[in-house]
């Protein structure tokens, strides 16, 4: 069974296109390495994927090179950010990082 990674509603097509290669999940979530799937819960739509790499840490931690990756220019943005989805989460909290690629067969 392939691995299921929900992402930001209507951001499928951003991940289609190419400008989305990365996700932040708040917590230490495990993911392997290699094919998965990312759901758009907005409409259902699921993408297959390559998982490049899977990353932990605080967001005031986060790689500058992957904060980029997202939009953010600093770890302070992220977390505005991220509070729509996880009203709790705070500079210390723990995230999980995951770096991808679009496979070939989607449509």
């Amino acid at each position: 069974m392939k691995q299921i990674i929900e992402i930001k509603p209507k951001s499928s097509d951003k991940v289609l296109s190419g400008d989305k290669v990365i996700t932040i999940q708040k917590g230490r979530r495990l993911y392997n390495l290699g094919d998965a799937v990312l759901l758009d819960p907005e409409d259902n739509k699921t993408i297959s994927i390559e998982i490049l790499r899977v990353s932990y840490c605080k967001v005031k931690d986060t790689p500058i090179m992957d904060l980029a990756l997202h939009g953010e220019k600093k770890w302070e943005n992220l977390v505005d950010y991220l509070k729509q989805y996880y009203p709790t989460i705070k500079k210390d909290s723990v995230i999980t990082i995951i770096r991808f690629q679009l496979k070939k067969d989607n449509k």
